[in-house]
């Protein structure tokens, strides 16, 4: 009498998902930008196991696009696609940005920048004597003491006139001018 007896051996393969891999490439961690600013707020985006079904773009919580792969541009000749991409114009302060890739196991991963928008530098008023035309005068006399003001990132909102330290006049629109009587 004979018995036989078969074994079949399989071998066990890892089946664990895993998440997509997400990294923002503009713009860099703690990037500080001068206002006003824009710039296209891009993300690398891939799935090992699958594939990317969207990748959300958020400034400080608040969701400012979402772009699936339709969305992206591929090169006719090399086939590349362009990364994932939105337009930001983000205001003055500090701007935490994230970018959650999902894929199509239902993964998902968040990448975060933050980034600073300042205010642009302050540039002093130029202001220029424009009268008296001459340092000497003939008392007594009423003297004309005139200028003229411009600011190039704001505006004048008054200019004040002085003879020897002494204010002798302020004028809030021009031509900025002021008399000095009894010289």
């Amino acid at each position: 009498l004979s018995t036989s007896s078969s074994v079949i051996v399989r071998e066990a393969t890892n089946t664990v998902p895993t998440p997509p891999i997400v990294s923002i490439l503009i713009p860099t961690n703690s990037v500080a930008f001068t206002a006003p600013v824009t710039f296209m707020f891009t993300v690398s985006a891939v799935d090992l196991d699958g594939q990317i079904i969207s990748v959300t773009f958020i400034d400080n919580g608040v969701v400012i696009g979402t772009l699936t792969p339709a969305d992206l541009e591929v090169d006719p000749d090399s086939g590349l696609v362009a990364p994932y991409a939105v337009s930001l114009s983000p205001s003055v302060g500090t701007h935490t940005l994230q970018a959650i890739a999902q894929d199509d196991g239902g993964l998902a991963a968040i990448a975060s920048a933050v980034i600073t928008v300042m205010n642009p530098a302050n540039t002093l008023p130029v202001v220029t004597l424009t009268s008296p035309a001459t340092s000497t005068v003939t008392a007594p006399a009423d003297v004309l003491i005139a200028a003229t003001a411009s600011d190039s990132d704001g505006s004048i909102t008054e200019v004040r006139l002085f003879q020897i330290g002494l204010q002798v006049g302020s004028d809030a629109s021009a031509p900025y001018q002021a008399t000095q009587t009894g010289l």
